[in-house]
């Protein structure tokens, strides 16, 4: 018998028609459907009750550390207190309106031509611009149903909407809405929004400030006036153009308002003060993507990675050392196994800074993407000791054509260097070769896996262009994602996600979510030893000397064009963290780099992260001819090796170091005698940048208030070993 052609399963039958074609579907199939939604919509409007305003309020959610212990709530700092819509201004509910439901007063709960309008609208637009639902059908989502995309939920939602247009006149329904609408920072009701935004009632609100309330319903996590003023100003005009067209505004009174820039917000925010606010602060925004913000302040009990004493640990040194400094900074420390935050800190304090840096400031990172690079260098099956010239600059193909002129920190000219070297040296004119041999994709996918986000929700185009200065760290990226970067190092190549929350519970002990947490071997161990092999001689004789702990560690330093952001991203065994130093509105600093405040700031939270933490090795790198020197690191007589913070004498300085006398491993010695002489005048301790300003901080710099132990001055570097750091 001759075979049959098999056919698709569900595709075509017999006859060359699909089954929905049928005339038995026609009378059969079809008629059942509507049949069945028409059930739905009767069950739901016959038995189902509709709540009153009383059953949707803010209650304070409870936030616990790792151990169960409560670190901060999420509450309203004004409670809710519900207001006669008679009492508004008459521009306040036609704002609301114009925003939400401009056919309000024709509809019958549910309006088919809104959900028409919506859809041309957003399309023309090319985002949403406005939503299908009624007034009606919001204030039931918020009250019974719930935000959940089902079919189900859906109509449940249509049919109690007709229910409460049946039962109650236009103005009580609207009343009902404005008094337990969700508006942002924890706020339920017109009355509690105007006071958290405006620090006025309801009654006094004006046109312009009516019009920024009623815009920001549509995403109050995303529209607050100081989070994304051009956000808000858009959403306003569009109100304020919208009451006009209704009638509600007239012609001369719009364009003054519209005119007029966004009234005065006040900084109201709903994390509670205190040690772990910006952590919170960051729990609040992961969930407020997930679950949506309103329902954060449901009593929810929400489980975290966070540990207390490491998170006071990252506070403390990087208050040190933004005291009394005009620029921001951030730390972030993550365990590498888990992929769990054990503590974040987004600025000097909450109060005086709410904008939490860890998690919402996009920075070029400069000099540690390189890691990227290297990673796939090794990968690719390179050797860590091939040579490479790194000249002072170098002329890279921008792929049009022309060049791109790519030069070295302080224009220095390195000679020959290994790439292992280039690395510790942080030579931009070596690792623009590495990337071209390589091919700028390579380097983008190692780095993806890696753990550094290769697409953004919310902006065009790829995070990591294929440019021929990737390398130099042109790509922009939070504190979170770098150390969850190099947490994958610190696993051996393992990533595992990262996050901050275990899992949300009701009062009732109910799990309501928890993240999706996997692991997998973004590198092969071998590579990722052999990576953190060559890191490790970055904090021993390269860039990142002022990392250096009582422990193995490795990282890499980063510094941008005008010192505008350094970076010092660098892991144990046991944890890895990244810090970020810059100012807010990204001009440049003075004279920062990533191997100055960044490195100090992460040796002084991990060494006080890891008390009680066995003192673990990295992996042994695979082929002992591409790792480190087998050989004894004895110092001469007179010499020792130390480094920071055991080198540091009791005034602060570090010793001078004899270049001129190394170990076995090139590494340079301290001179421990004979006893120094005194110094007819202070001499600085060494830095990256000779025009450093003056050193307010002891993570800034040592005091200049005593001479250091030793007068001698410090010899030049050697090309292979410069301390120094680049801008990219």
């Amino acid at each position: 018998m001759a075979n049959k052609k098999r056919r698709k399963p569900g595709a075509v039958m017999k006859g060359g028609r699909r089954w929905y074609r049928r005339w038995w579907a026609v009378l059969l199939i079809f008629p059942a459907m509507f049949l069945g939604l028409a059930a739905l919509i009767v069950f739901f409007v016959t038995f189902a009750t509709i709540p009153l305003p009383e059953d949707i309020a803010a209650a304070s959610t409870v936030i616990l550390d790792a151990n169960g212990d409560e670190v901060g709530t999420l509450n309203a700092e004004v409670a809710r207190s519900d207001i006669p819509l008679e009492d508004l201004p008459e521009h306040v509910p036609n704002a609301v309106l114009a925003a939400e439901d401009r056919g309000f007063h024709e509809h019958g709960g549910i309006s088919f031509t809104g959900i028409l309008r919506a859809v041309f609208a957003n399309a023309r637009a090319g985002e949403i611009r406005q939503g299908g639902s009624t007034i009606t059908q919001q204030y039931i989502k918020n009250a019974v149903v719930g935000s959940e995309q089902t079919f189900i939920r859906k109509v449940k939602e249509a049919s109690l909407a007709i229910k409460l247009e049946r039962e109650y006149d236009k103005d009580t329904i609207l009343e009902l809405y404005l008094n337990s609408i969700y508006w942002g920072r924890g706020a339920y009701g017109i009355e509690a929004a105007a006071r958290t935004y405006f620090g006025r009632p309801a009654t006094q609100l004006n046109i312009n400030q009516a019009a920024v309330l009623a815009g920001i319903i549509q995403q109050p996590e995303r529209l607050d006036p100081i989070e994304n003023p051009e956000g808000a100003m858009a959403r306003r005009d569009f109100v304020l153009d919208g009451m006009l067209e209704e009638g509600w505004l007239e012609p001369d009174r719009h364009e003054t308002v519209r005119g007029f820039d966004l009234p005065t917000v006040t900084n109201r925010t709903v994390v509670n003060r205190g040690p772990n606010a910006y952590f919170v602060d960051a729990v609040r925004r992961t969930l407020a993507d997930e679950l949506g913000e309103a329902d954060l302040f449901r009593g929810l009990r929400i489980h975290t990675t966070l540990d207390q004493r490491i998170q006071a640990a990252a506070e403390t040194a990087l208050t040190e050392a933004l005291a009394e400094q005009e620029f921001t900074g951030a730390i972030v420390i993550v365990d590498p196994v888990t992929g769990g935050v054990r503590a974040l800190v987004g600025g000097p304090d909450i109060a005086a800074q709410p904008y939490n840096t860890a998690v919402r400031e996009f920075r070029q990172v400069g000099s540690s993407f390189k890691t990227a690079t290297l990673a796939a260098w090794i990968e690719d099956g390179r050797s860590v000791e091939t040579t490479f010239e790194g000249p002072s600059t170098y002329q890279v193909p921008d792929g049009k054509g022309g060049t791109h002129e790519v030069s070295n920190y302080g224009d220095r000219s390195f000679g020959t260097q290994t790439v292992r070297q280039a690395t510790q040296s942080s030579t931009n004119t070596v690792f623009v070769q590495l990337q071209a041999e390589l091919g700028a994709d390579r380097v983008i996918d190692v780095a993806s896996r890696l753990g550094l986000p290769s697409e953004r929700e919310g902006q065009d185009g790829p995070v990591m262009e294929p440019v021929p200065t990737l390398t130099l760290g042109v790509a922009s990226f939070t504190p979170l994602e770098m150390a969850g970067a190099y947490a994958t190092l610190a696993a051996n190549g393992a990533r595992t996600t990262t996050h901050l929350v275990t899992r949300v519970e009701n009062l009732s002990g109910e799990m309501l979510w928890e993240p999706q947490v996997t692991t997998v071997q973004a590198l092969e161990p071998a590579d990722a030893a052999l990576v953190t092999d060559v890191l490790r001689g970055v904090v021993t004789r390269g860039t990142a000397g002022n990392a250096a702990i009582d422990r193995p560690s490795a990282g890499k330093t980063g510094t941008t064009d005008d010192n505008r952001n350094a970076w010092y991203a660098g892991y144990t065994p046991n944890l890895a963290a990244a810090v970020w130093i810059g100012n807010l509105d990204n001009s440049p600093t003075a004279g920062i780099t990533g191997g100055s405040v960044p490195a100090r700031v992460w040796a002084a939270a991990m060494r006080t992260a890891h008390e009680g933490l066995d003192v673990l090795d990295f992996p042994a790198v695979t082929d002992p001819d591409e790792g480190a020197s087998e050989s004894p690191t004895e110092c001469d007589d007179g010499f020792e090796r130390r480094y920071p913070p055991d080198g540091v004498d009791e005034n602060g300085w570090y010793p001078q170091i004899q270049t001129d006398s190394e170990d076995a491993e090139g590494r340079p010695c301290v001179q421990v005698s004979p006893e120094p002489e005194p110094a007819p005048s202070p001499t600085p301790a060494p830095t990256e940048d000779p025009d450093a300003p003056p050193c307010v901080s002891p993570l800034l710099c040592p005091p200049d208030s005593s001479p250091p132990p030793s007068p001698s001055p410090m010899p030049s570097p050697t090309p292979s070993a410069a301390p120094s750091d680049e801008p990219t």
